[in-house]
This record gives C-alpha cells, sequence and structure tokens, in this order.
C-alpha cells in the first residue's frame, strides 16, 4: 500500500521515504518532480508502441508433457507411457504478460458460463501464427475441443475458428460426465498433483459416436482448451485419446499459468 501511495503522492517523495524509514530529520528535498512540479513523463510515439506490442504478443509458451503420474494414487499410478504422453504443446500467452494476457483475461470473465462466444479476430491470426511456427512432426489433421462447464462457448469459439482457417474438421470426441447442476470443482482449488488427477481421472471420457474416420484416428489432433495450469486436465485428456486409438495429440491453450 505504501508503494501505491507513494505512486501517487502530492508532497515530497523523499520525505515520505524518509517518513516511511522513521528518519526524523524528514524534510522535503526541494528536487523531486513533486517539489518542483515538474514532470517527465511522455507519451510514446505511436510506431514505438505499436512496435512494442508486436514484439510482446510475438512469444509463444511451450509446455512440456508430464511424464509421471503423481504417487500416493492407486490408479493412475507409476510412468505413462510415451505413446499415451501428449506431445509439447503451445500456448498464445502466460498469465501476467503484457501481450496478450489482458485481452484473455477479459475474454474469460466475459464468457463465463456461456454456451456461445466470439472473438477477436486478431487473436485468431495470432493462434494461426503459433500454429505456423510450430515446429511438429506432422501438421494436425483434425480438432478435438476441450469440454468446459465455464467456458465452453470460448473453446467451441477458438476451435471453429481455426477450423474454418486451417480447414481442419471438429471431432467433439471428449465428454464431461460430471453432474452439470453441481459446482464445478476448479484444478485451482486442489492442494496437489495428486488431487488434480483425482478430480479429473474417470470425469472425462472418450465418445466413440463421435471418432472421426478411418482415415484420420492415427493423424495428429489438435486438443484445444481456455487455460492451463498443472497440465494434469491436458495430460489426462491426451491420454484417453490415445488409449482409444486417436492421436498424437497436441495441445493448444489461450493462456499458461
Amino acid at each position: 500500500q505504501q508503494m501505491r501511495d507513494w505512486a501517487n503522492l502530492s508532497s515530497c517523495r523523499l520525505r515520505y521515504l524518509r517518513e516511511a524509514l522513521d528518519d526524523e530529520e524528514a524534510a522535503d528535498c526541494g528536487r523531486c518532480d513533486r517539489c518542483i512540479a515538474s514532470r517527465w513523463q511522455w507519451e510514446p510515439a505511436q510506431d514505438l508502441t505499436t512496435r512494442v506490442q508486436d514484439l510482446l504478443r510475438g512469444g509463444q509458451v511451450v509446455l512440456d508433457p508430464r511424464k509421471q503420474w503423481p504417487t500416493g494414487l492407486q490408479e493412475p499410478k507409476g510412468r505413462i507411457r510415451a505413446e499415451h504422453q501428449i506431445c509439447h504443446g503451445r500456448s498464445l500467452a502466460r498469465v501476467g504478460d503484457g501481450g496478450w494476457s489482458p485481452t484473455i483475461e477479459g475474454l474469460l470473465t466475459e464468457t463465463e458460463g456461456q454456451v456461445t462466444a466470439a472473438i477477436p479476430e486478431d487473436l485468431l491470426w495470432a493462434l494461426a501464427k503459433v500454429l505456423k511456427q510450430w515446429d511438429w512432426e506432422e501438421r494436425p489433421a483434425w480438432i478435438c475441443p476441450m469440454p468446459s462447464r465455464r467456458h465452453q462457448g470460448l473453446i467451441e469459439a477458438v476451435s471453429n475458428g481455426l477450423g474454418e482457417l486451417g480447414k481442419l474438421p471438429l471431432y467433439p470426441v471428449l465428454l464431461d460426465r460430471s453432474d452439470p447442476t453441481s459446482s464445478p470443482t476448479l484444478q485451482s482449488d486442489q492442494a496437489n498433483s495428486a488431487h488434480q488427477v483425482s478430480n479429473v481421472w474417470g470425469r472425462l471420457v472418450v465418445d466413440e459416436n463421435a471418432f472421426p474416420g478411418e482415415t484420420l484416428r492415427s493423424r495428429p489432433v489438435l486438443l484445444i482448451d481456455d487455460e492451463v495450469d498443472s497440465r494434469w486436465t491436458m495430460t489426462i485428456a491426451g491420454w484417453l485419446l490415445r488409449e482409444a486409438g486417436l492421436g498424437p495429440v497436441l495441445p493448444l491453450v489461450l493462456r499458461a499459468r
């Protein structure tokens, strides 16, 4: 709070700092911006602002796959077999960065609980750029949206947008069989990795009726979600897809924590 107060001072800044340190001889310095009523802030040129924004929005976050189930569980346990692991994924942003995170934060707030959503065109093209820069062994052949009780509309909007851009068909293979009338138990509220796995294990299932045709089943699938933190939800979803004979699984999320 003192740092916030210091930023909005109308009196001498140095005196404020010295008084905060119990300096009995604190006095106005006569040199700071408040003492001489002079401000050095300046508005940067628009082209400079644009270049900085492009730089901040030009990166991407690599998501490493989980290779070992947490200890203390009866099921699942041990190492995750290589053929059941997800591939290295990508995230457009990281929480708190100066790039896309504020836009994504607004979208998550606006679309919570909505069955339909719209996404900004520039964000869609930014995701397409991430896909273009992805050094995968084989391009994804279809898209699977992650089921979500909070942001299903947003996830489907991203999936549909990328599907149209890349001419990739959508197959909602994953289902969430938890009680839709109950409040969702969030991964961020879980105490540790074992609890996070238990919170999702058995809740997600594959719908064989929604499987793609035989020619696509062994081709890479783009698994799309809104946000990733512990990576356990994505790991379990990928495990289910691989166990069902689908994939490889390429995770793509809007934001990573």
